[in-house]
């Protein structure tokens, strides 16, 4: 440790780190100059700019360097497509996760999933038709041509994204396509070699000599537990990423990517799950290897494509419930006492708020809004019916291949 600048040993009866998995994007061999932030007192201008990935920082990044002001051509270079989901929903007009509640999530994400994708095409293909059914004022209003680029691109996108990936990754951040649209942002495929000079297009068909001036590479974000822990401690050995299986007072925060949902809703679960189990509150569990082996398992078999060595892929809802039934705080028929406040906490949107812990006000959800539709939640109940027989028969042969 570091002390008015004097280095020195010092013993804890517990570690907490919490510097976080998406501390600095992963580098890139190449000769091109590397942007690795987005400095707003010295704007780059008149410069070519291929920003590298589909996520909101990059999307993020590339909206703003392709500010008409700048005189920037940005390029994006996807490997495959992305699904972009609208900031402002074109239901009520309110933002895409007020409409993510208990009860949507509650369906096996196979069906979700798959029903998710008819979903979110219907909506690209009819968000006028959307925003009148269910009394939306659109945030962001294109006309003409510009609305129909950004809709042949919102569509490209998410066609390209089926499947594994589609299930997988959402970017909540759709102001870009503004900027596509108009042509201040092109996207292309992945580069070709290791100069980052050369790339396909969107298509794969073509080849393209870009040569930019600057990188921004915005993919495979790395945390420095490597480096601080001399490579001692890896995520892999956290058990729910966040306990230690061997080391009973060490944990982590932050280190968990949300597949869907957010980090700091996420980190909070975990440092009331970790802060009551240092007070004892929560017990370390008995069989705790052999739950992370299970839970290993399913990791892999979820997400193949993903470290899972470095990071915990999580889906957020299903992941704060796992830990508020180990607190148990989970907001269940039997805790919350009242079929209408039950009713309330599946329908309303998700919020960490409802659990039953000593922060819980059961005055507030009385006052929390219902934004889904109710031909929305019809919807979910009738594909409930088909949801409980599925989940079951998934549940036993899941159980049937652990025994194998």
């Amino acid at each position: 440790m570091l002390c008015e600048g004097k280095k020195g040993v010092q013993l804890f009866d517990y570690l907490v780190i919490s510097t976080g998995l998406a501390e600095k994007p992963k580098a890139v061999g190449s000769p091109v100059k590397t942007l690795l932030s987005f400095n707003e007192k010295e704007q780059i201008r008149r410069k070519k700019i291929v920003v590298i990935g589909g996520g909101e920082s990059a999307t993020d990044i590339a909206n703003r360097l392709a500010s008409p002001e700048l005189e920037n051509q940005i390029y994006l270079s996807l490997k495959t497509g992305i699904r972009v989901s609208p900031r402002y929903h074109p239901i009520r007009g309110v933002p895409s996760d007020f409409l993510r509640n208990r009860f949507l999530i509650s369906i096996h994400e196979d069906i979700r999933n798959a029903v998710g994708q008819k979903f979110v095409e219907a909506r690209i293909k009819h968000q006028e038709k959307f925003e009148r059914l269910f009394r939306s004022k659109s945030k962001m209003k294109e006309e003409g041509s510009l609305a129909d680029k950004r809709k042949y691109w919102d569509t490209k996108l998410t066609k390209r994204a089926k499947g594994h990936l589609f299930n997988m990754f959402h970017n909540k951040s759709d102001a870009f396509l503004g900027a596509v649209a108009e042509g201040r942002i092109r996207i292309i495929g992945k580069n070709i070699d290791e100069s980052y000079k050369n790339y396909f297009d969107f298509d794969n068909k073509e080849k393209m000599e870009i040569c930019p001036d600057y990188l921004v590479p915005m993919i495979g974000y790395e945390s420095n537990l490597h480096e601080i822990s001399e490579g001692s401690i890896q995520v892999k050995d956290f058990f729910l990423g966040c306990q230690h299986v061997d080391c009973p007072n060490l944990f982590l925060v932050g280190f968990a990517r949300p597949i869907i949902g957010n980090i700091p809703t996420i980190s909070e679960m975990q440092a009331r799950f970790i802060v009551g189990t240092i007070g004892g509150k929560y017990q370390r569990s008995p069989e705790i290897n052999e739950e992370h082996a299970i839970d290993r398992n399913s990791l892999a078999k979820r997400y193949p494509k993903l470290n899972t060595d470095q990071m915990y892929p999580v889906d957020m809802v299903p992941y704060c419930n796992r830990l508020a039934n180990k607190m148990d705080t989970y907001p269940s028929l039997k805790k919350l006492k009242s079929v209408r406040k039950w009713i309330k906490v599946l329908l309303s949107p998700f919020s960490t708020i409802h659990y039953t812990d000593e922060d819980f006000d059961p005055d507030f959800i009385d006052q929390q809004r219902v934004y889904s539709p109710l031909i929305v939640t019809v919807l979910l109940v009738l594909i409930k019916f088909f949801d409980i027989p599925y989940a079951k028969i998934k549940n036993i042969t899941a159980s049937e291949n652990k025994n194998d």
